[in-house]
């Protein structure tokens, strides 16, 4: 005659699995905060996983936004900040006043 597993069985294999609402509470040993630090953990490795690559494509996000807000001032005629450092450059360099 086979007998039904034990719910602690099923338990040790549950990592990820959250309550449902129709489970009733098994007690397990474990205090519920460790598996809140669980979760915490993997959320932790998950972001440091993540931050390395948004700090690579960070700058090149920033400096095509300012390209196109770049693009759109000179359409729209209005002065920019970069749009009058490279006149102001292009003006000096024509001139040879700087080396």
């Amino acid at each position: 005659m086979l007998k039904r597993p034990s719910v602690y069985l099923f338990c040790a294999y549950e990592e990820e699995r959250s309550a449902w609402a129709g489970d009733s509470i098994v007690a397990t040993g474990v205090a519920p905060h460790i598996s809140i630090l669980q979760h915490m953990h993997s959320l932790a490795k998950n972001v440091n996983d993540v931050v390395p690559q948004i700090q690579k494509v960070a700058p090149e996000v920033i400096r095509g936004v300012i390209d196109d807000f770049e693009k759109r001032a000179m359409t729209a005629g209005t002065v920019t900040r970069d749009g009058l450092e490279a006149l102001i450059s292009g003006c000096i360099e024509k001139s040879g006043s700087i080396d």
